[in-house]
């Protein structure tokens, strides 16, 4: 006999254990998928095995989270932000700030400097 019974539905998830009040474009992965961001480390950055399988994993993740989406006929915005970089990088210098890690922090910034000068919508 097979079990037709519908799977449960998750209503909301909340983590509030060094929870961060920003924009919502800032979630970010699961911290087992999080990696330093390049830029933060410099002329030190190494892309090791480590590095490469999270980042196969992170794309994974995001077309998982963006067939979801088309599924349920949503609007994109979860899995364009995982998809996006640049705030991947920005979310992850929060945390890593928090956590007192030493990196050059302005280089997240930098990178965002041409969205706020207008030439990112």
């Amino acid at each position: 006999m097979a079990n037709t019974a519908a799977p449960p539905q998750l209503a909301w998830l909340t983590d509030n254990k060094d929870a961060i009040v920003g924009p919502w474009e800032v979630v970010e992965f699961v911290k087992l998928l999080s990696n330093v961001p390049p830029v933060m480390d410099g002329s030190a950055y190494r892309e090791t095995e480590e590095v490469v399988s999270k980042n196969i994993g992170r794309r994974k993740y995001i077309e998982t989270i963006r067939g979801l989406e088309e599924e349920r006929g949503l609007d994109g915005k979860l899995s364009g932000a995982l998809a996006d970089e640049e705030m991947q990088n920005l979310a992850r210098a929060f945390w890593l700030y928090l956590g007192g890690r030493v990196g050059f922090y302005d280089r997240v910034l930098k990178q965002l400097e041409s969205r706020l000068d207008g030439d990112h919508v």
